[in-house]
């Protein structure tokens, strides 16, 4: 009751490179490298108003977010058959911008 031999872990199953399964990475795009870094940086802006070491103001956290969202409206008409979000998405994040500028404009 032998099935058909699978090769090694770490082993190819033969083919055009000697026996070494030839490896594909993908790299990120310019759009998507901007748009994490973006995130980066909100974050750890973030982590430091929570930690109480700074007080970053409210309307720089909410053009971090606009600035992030124009890049992804931009990567989305660049590439417009990698649909990467949902209407959803889109509504969630200015939804979320327009409650950080509606509390940044009541606090004076």
């Amino acid at each position: 009751m032998s099935g058909p031999l699978r090769p090694a872990p770490g082993e190819d199953s033969g083919g055009d490179s000697g026996g070494r399964a030839a490896r594909q990475t993908v790299a990120p795009d310019l759009a998507t490298k901007i748009s994490l870094g973006l995130l980066l940086v909100f974050a750890l802006l973030l982590f430091v108003t929570l930690l109480g070491l700074g007080h970053v103001p409210v309307w720089i956290m909410a053009l971090l977010l606009l600035a992030r969202l124009s890049v992804q409206f931009w990567s989305a008409r660049e590439h417009p058959g990698q649909a990467r979000r949902r209407a959803s998405g889109w509504v969630i994040d200015l939804a979320l911008i327009g409650l950080l500028v509606y509390v940044g404009l009541g606090q004076r």
